[in-house]
């Protein structure tokens, strides 16, 4: 897709895809540990899928950064994966962290998260069963029309209705409780 620059002058290319193939194994290594019962990952990892949204950088920046905090004091390793399309990349940067490559599709990571942490983005929708998936939609300090209009949009995705809409920075702990 050929899509105009977030500065308005001239445009660029994007990858877009509705749906994959039957022939695309999509995160193989989930599927395979869940054949065997109910997989956890004992692994305390955290993907953050961040980019620019419906809310000043600033302040999205101080959400995932509360966030982060609260994670890596309870021994959480972070991984950070930006948007895909360069215009819509948040400058963020943890104090301790692993950066996967923002060109990479969320589904063929080669790695388990007991996390999933986005606002909006609809590969939030797509992980495994065994992920719990946190959104900070309701964290963002934008109208509460633009906040409706995007829950509706990741719902009507999530059919296992997966997604944690949290509100507040102390829903993470109580979450990493829940573990």
């Amino acid at each position: 897709l050929k899509i105009p620059k977030d500065n308005q002058q001239g445009s660029e290319f994007i990858f877009a895809v509705k749906k994959y193939s039957n022939n695309v194994v999509v995160r193989s290594n989930y599927v395979m540990k869940s054949l065997t019962g109910n997989y956890v990952s004992k692994s305390l990892n955290c993907l953050f899928l961040v980019s620019t949204d419906i809310d000043t950088n600033t302040n999205l920046k101080k959400i995932y950064m509360m966030i982060a905090d609260i994670l890596e004091k309870n021994n959480f390793k972070i991984y950070l994966k930006n948007h895909p399309r360069p215009g819509a990349r948040l400058d963020l940067k943890f104090k301790k962290y692993k950066e996967i490559d923002p060109y990479l599709p969320y589904e063929f990571v080669k790695k388990d998260f007991r996390f999933l942490i986005g606002c909006a983005s609809t590969s939030l929708v797509h992980a495994p069963k065994e992920t719990t998936v946190i959104s900070i939609l309701n964290m963002l300090s934008c109208t509460k029309k633009e906040k409706e209009l995007r829950k509706k949009h990741l719902t009507a995705l999530d059919s296992r209705k997966k997604i944690k809409f949290i509100s507040k920075i102390n829903d993470i702990t109580t979450l990493i409780k829940q573990l």
